[in-house]
């Protein structure tokens, strides 16, 4: 039946009503299930203990508390002292002696009020001062040093902390770790031209005679050296270093300038002298053999 399983609390009397049930509390109890008494609102204050008491209830009140419900103290029953500090009543105020190093009316204060700890560190007293226990990268007696203290990023860079370490935001022209580089930290300029920044490109005053955006551009650029003569810049102009067997100012002469070879013959360099390639049926070492064949047949 609906009362088989003794619904009815605190003694009330259980009677079967249909498929339900109805409850027959013993005072003070109520409810459904006699479940409500008079200690079910926690009636009494300050860690009292309520016990039902006839018709009502009854307060067990702790330490300096009294009353009805234990609503009674001196200025110390509530513990006013905070961190160890010692409570005494005077009058209906109460004082306070703290432990150091607290101070305050109620001993609140501490080394740790002011928050002394920056970038996200935990404070905790210690001793008589205080101690910071640093997260991330932070370190210092109050986490103030971290990896953009000693300013790493150059020329204007923003620095930012990143994980443990830094990240810097560079402006204009200037990239790198650090924003040390530029457009001329890689010596752009040749043959001693100066770099400057320019925009967020670069610049070359060229020295006289070189030119172009490089200073790349001189007197021995269109390679003027004939025959493997090798180039050097000489004031404004050039200089040409000749190959034996050549000469000239472009080294341009040679054992075949003045066309030894004869009767058609092709000349080629030969060492310190040259060397005859002739046409038939001219021979010799210029070629100069045949020649007489050659009349003999004109005539005929």
């Amino acid at each position: 039946s609906p009362c088989s399983s003794n619904p009815c609390k605190n003694g009330g009397n259980c009677t079967d009503s249909g498929s339900s049930f109805t409850c027959q509390c013993v005072k003070p109890y109520t409810g459904k299930t006699c479940e409500t008494s008079p200690c079910t609102s926690n009636p009494c204050k300050n860690d009292g203990k309520c016990e039902v008491d006839g018709q009502g209830f009854k307060c067990n009140c702790t330490g300096p508390w009294k009353g009805k419900t234990c609503e009674t103290g001196t200025p110390c029953s509530s513990n006013p002292c905070k961190n160890g500090g010692n409570c005494t009543t005077s009058g209906s105020s109460f004082t306070c002696q703290c432990m150091k190093p607290y101070t305050g009316k109620t001993c609140e204060t501490s080394p740790c009020t002011s928050i002394p700890c920056k970038n996200g560190g935990k404070c905790k007293v210690d001793g008589q001062g205080f101690k910071c226990n640093c997260t991330g990268p932070w370190k210092g007696k109050t986490c103030e040093t971290g990896p953009c203290t000693s300013n790493p990023c150059k020329n204007d860079g923003k620095c930012e902390v990143n994980g443990q370490g830094f990240k810097c935001n560079c402006t204009g022209p200037w990239r790198g770790k650090t924003c040390e580089t530029d457009p001329c930290s890689s010596n752009p300029c040749q043959n001693g031209g100066t770099c400057r920044v320019d925009g967020q490109g670069f610049k070359c005053s060229c020295k006289s005679p070189f030119s172009g955006n490089l200073c790349e551009k001189g007197p021995c650029s269109s390679n003027p050296c004939q025959n493997g003569g090798n180039c050097t810049v000489d004031g404004k102009n050039f200089k040409c270093n000749c190959k034996s067997p050549f000469k000239g100012e472009k080294c341009e002469i040679g054992p075949c300038s003045s066309n030894p070879c004869k009767n058609g013959g092709t000349c080629s360099v030969d060492g310190q002298n040259f060397k005859c390639s002739c046409k038939k049926p001219f021979t010799g070492n210029m070629c100069e053999a045949g020649e007489r064949y050659r009349i003999f047949i004109k005539f005929m």
